[in-house]
């Protein structure tokens, strides 16, 4: 699978837990390749985020750095960086 499908994937799962957040708006679910994660976890609830971490580490059989869920405000992560550590490239 590459790493355009996997993004595309990933961007589809957030997109789906923005619209089933409580007061969401339909500008908030539009996510890119581009958008920064910091961006998107701010959009979602911690749980989600955790829920999130966990549904890729499970699907894609791969394990996740720790900093995705922590200190993340500060990191310059995008959706596609995302994609290439499940698609176990380096970022």
């Amino acid at each position: 699978m590459s790493k355009q499908d996997i993004a595309g994937q990933i961007i589809q799962r957030i997109e789906q837990k923005i619209s089933a957040s409580p007061g969401s708006s339909p500008e908030d679910a539009v996510i890119t390749a581009d958008t920064l994660l910091r961006d998107v976890w701010l959009r979602l609830e911690s749980i989600q985020v955790v829920d999130l971490v966990v549904e890729l580490e499970t699907s894609y059989g791969t394990e996740l750095p720790d900093e995705l869920l922590g200190q993340i405000d500060r990191s310059p992560l995008k959706v596609s960086d995302l994609a290439a550590m499940v698609a176990g490239e380096a970022v």
